[in-house]
């Protein structure tokens, strides 16, 4: 990883041929997009923001114009770029201006809260278009896998898919901040981004507007919620990450084994819940500071 971070700041041509190469490579393999982004952000936080915009395009031009030649089409690759490369080179000049893990989190929350909003504006009903997503693109393999599905099931997909994906946005776009300034800090400034994100505190009036949307998600009930639990999802990945920040930073101060750590991101993954979880440790952090409460000083 650091090899790869270091190539792309070599110089403009390298950054070039990297971002280059990454976007190539994301059309067979999607997942490589994440380290395209987080290239693009790395240039854009350490070199400039004109810098950055022009790896970006670089990396979308190449992308639009292989993926056109190989599939026919490009919305495939545009798909790439406005998950990858658009909100790596944007949220990267918020950071860059900012200097904040905090203010940049929350320009995440509003992105992908507004995308949120779009969408149910645009579908009056969502669970029905994503139950004919589903059945369009996984009917056939369902049934060669000899796997039934009634129409039941198909709506409870169709049901949280909105939630799953804005959820996903916003984990991503975040993560992929975070590790492009995690490399900046390795490479330029040993031991900042630790500081940074154990010291990360989102504002108060995230929390209030996340309680306010939970209870109305309470009062409308579990039927009839749609937007309002969309919303909720969004609000709680992005608090996730000051959760996990102050887990880091417990363990750190207080001098634990990072076994503790590895126990949680395992945890996270295989029970996807536990963002909820961590999103609670966070409103508890914001009003109660319990860094400052529980964190033995270092000596």
């Amino acid at each position: 990883m650091r090899f790869l971070a270091s190539y792309f700041m070599k110089g403009p041509k390298e950054a070039y041929l990297t971002a280059a190469a990454l976007s190539v490579l994301t059309l067979w393999f999607a997942p490589l997009g994440f380290l395209l982004g987080a290239g693009i952000a790395l240039v854009t936080l350490q070199v400039g923001i004109k810098e950055g915009l022009q790896v970006m395009l670089a990396a979308v031009l190449v992308h639009l114009g292989v993926g056109y030649a190989v599939t026919g089409h490009s919305w495939t690759a545009w798909v790439g770029i406005a998950e990858f490369m658009l909100p790596a080179w944007g949220l990267a000049f918020v950071l860059r201006q900012s200097k904040d893990l905090a203010v940049m989190i929350q320009w995440v929350v509003w992105l992908v809260g507004a995308l949120v909003v779009l969408f149910h504006l645009a579908v009056p009903d969502t669970v029905a278009w994503w139950t004919d997503v589903f059945k369009r693109t996984l009917g056939e393999a369902m049934q060669q896998m000899q796997v039934t599905m009634t129409e039941e099931n198909w709506q409870q997909l169709g049901a949280f898919a909105t939630s799953m994906v804005a959820m996903s946005l916003t984990i991503l776009w975040t993560s992929m901040l975070l590790f492009a300034r995690w490399w900046q800090s390795m490479l330029y400034a040993p031991g900042k981004f630790q500081e940074s994100f154990h010291n990360l505190a989102l504002p108060r009036q995230l929390a209030w507007l996340t309680g306010l949307v939970a209870l109305a998600g309470l009062i409308i009930g579990p039927q009839q919620q749609g937007l309002v639990s969309d919303l909720f999802a969004v609000l709680s990945a992005g608090l996730m990450f000051q959760g996990l920040a102050v887990i880091h930073a417990l363990v750190e101060r207080r001098q634990m084994s990072n076994s503790w750590l590895f126990a949680v991101y395992v945890f996270l993954f295989l029970f996807p819940q536990a963002i909820l979880l961590l999103a609670i440790l966070a409103l508890m952090d914001i009003w109660l500071d319990l860094r400052q409460r529980y964190a033995t000083p270092t000596n």
